[in-house]
């Protein structure tokens, strides 16, 4: 019900006997591990530079798209 009138908390009911949490890969389990063990500035550098290469990550992906759409309206111009 919550998730109904303010947006928060799980859409669906979960069920008595099922996790409402994925199970962890060991890679995604030593990671955490990890990060737990470093200290909060060392935590928030980390997840600094893991948006950053993210974003970097979506610009290229733009650029890509970009490039594939000035080939395509360059084929359809060049055929007119």
């Amino acid at each position: 019900m919550d998730w109904l009138l303010n947006g928060e908390g799980n859409m669906y009911k979960a069920d008595a006997g099922a996790s409402t949490t994925p199970e962890l890969t060991p890679r995604q389990r030593a990671l955490v591990e990890l990060f737990e063990a470093l200290s909060e500035d060392r935590q928030r550098e980390i997840l600094a530079a893991l948006e950053d290469k993210k974003r970097l990550d979506q610009v290229n992906r733009m650029e890509a798209d970009l490039q594939e759409l000035r080939a395509a309206f360059k084929k359809l111009s060049d055929s007119a």
